[in-house]
């Protein structure tokens, strides 16, 4: 099976990522200092591609089935992830939820992140790129992490 040279199939992947919505998201980890006032401890930044159909599809085949497990469930989530971030990116956000001493990064809040990013990108028009904006859209809430309080269990 022949396959492009790399130099083109680069070319069609930046026109791809071009041309799909972006969505910027952080995830944040904040406690309170003595006055009680918030402080933050880590925040990572996140852009997320908009994924094509056959991705999703693929997401919600593999996480979405009756029979699926919560395994498959977070496996699809991650998929998902890996699909829509920039290997960089993904490695950051794979490497917070692997961190025990991270708490503010875990499964559900992965699976908030994913609803969100799913509302967000529900709304964003099919006209072609030079009418529509392709710069990263943030309108509404941002979606972060959890602060637990002091003492709390995980």
């Amino acid at each position: 099976m022949a396959t492009a040279p790399q130099g083109f199939q680069r070319r069609v992947k930046e026109r791809v990522l071009k041309t799909r919505p972006q969505v910027s998201f952080f995830l944040q980890t904040t406690d309170e200092d003595e006055e009680g006032n918030e402080i933050v401890l880590r925040r990572d930044d996140f852009v997320a591609t908009m994924p094509s159909e056959e991705q999703l599809m693929l997401v919600f085949a593999s996480g979405g089935r009756e029979d699926a497990s919560i395994g498959d469930e977070i496996s699809a989530i991650l998929q998902f992830f890996k699909d829509v971030l920039p290997p960089a990116q993904y490695k950051i956000l794979v490497s917070r939820l692997r961190d025990p001493d991270d708490p503010d990064v875990d499964v559900e809040t992965l699976g908030e992140v994913f609803s969100w990013l799913l509302e967000q990108w529900q709304d964003f028009p099919t006209k072609s790129p030079s009418v529509s904006s392709g710069t990263q859209g943030t309108s509404g809430a941002r979606s972060t992490g959890r602060a637990r309080g002091k003492g709390s269990t995980h």
